[in-house]
């Protein structure tokens, strides 16, 4: 499973509060043309699941700015919910080239 870090937020989670560091995306929808939508899944610094969402593009105009990578999936996942991603060393995901 791949995941990126993100800066460190509050979250309710299993009724404790707790810090989410990082999120795995996925895709589950895509038409290919003006809709995706991607299941996010938050973690802890213990790796341990603390949420979960979806995010949605619906418009034809969002779409064509995702350059349809897994980086780029990222991005447009963490702007659109407000998360920053943090810079990995190196590389901002460890999946990069």
């Amino acid at each position: 499973m791949i995941t990126a870090a993100i800066k460190p937020f509050p979250c309710i989670s299993y009724n404790k509060l707790a810090q989410a560091t990082a999120i795995n995306i996925r895709s589950v929808s895509d038409d290919f043309y003006d809709n995706v939508k991607f299941f996010v899944t938050f973690f802890d610094h213990n790796n341990i699941q603390r949420g979960e969402c979806t995010y949605e593009i619906t418009t034809r105009d969002e779409y064509i700015t995702w350059d349809a990578t897994a980086t780029g999936a990222y991005k447009i996942v963490a702007k659109g919910l407000g998360l920053e991603l943090e810079q990995q060393v190196g590389n901002l995901f460890p999946f990069e080239a």
